[in-house]
Formats: C-alpha cells, structure tokens, sequence
C-alpha cells in the first residue's frame, strides 16, 4: 500500500467536512434572502445629503475613505441635476 502524506489526508478531511456544511447551511437557510430590504426613496436621500453637517461628512470620509464619498457626492449632485430639471 502506498503511504500517503499527512498532509494531503487532513486537507481532504476538511474539504468533505467543509462540503458538508455548505450543504447543511444551504439545506437550512436555502429559501431565505437576507437582502430582502426596501430601498430609501430618491427624495429622503436627497434630504440627508442636503442637510448632512460638516462632521458628518468628515466621519464619513474617515470610515468610507475620500475616494467613496467623492464618488457618493457626484452621484448625489446629479441626481439633484435630474430632478430639478
């Protein structure tokens, strides 16, 4: 009999046990969306970007980062461009 590396018998253990609960969790919570979330209308968010403060807009930059929020506010700023339009 060939002898195996220990390696490889430990590694294919975890994939089968691994395999196995991927099946169990998708047999369980196969039917459930977790996104299922109603989107915030255009006009409140139009509403929290005109009246966010300074500091918020600087914590934002901090957690999300400058680039993010440059990219949140020129969609923000168009959208605002279409709907006074």
């Amino acid at each position: 009999m060939k002898e195996q590396n220990f390696y490889d018998v430990v590694l294919d253990e975890m994939h089968k046990t691994r395999e196995l609960m991927n099946e169990e969790i998708h047999r369980r919570f196969g039917n459930v969306n977790p996104f299922r979330m109603t989107p915030v209308p255009e006009k409140d968010v139009m509403w929290i970007y005109e009246n966010m403060a300074s500091e918020d807009m600087n914590y934002a930059r901090q957690k999300y980062g400058d680039q993010k929020v440059g990219e949140w506010i020129a969609e923000m700023e168009q959208m605002r461009r279409e709907n006074n339009a």
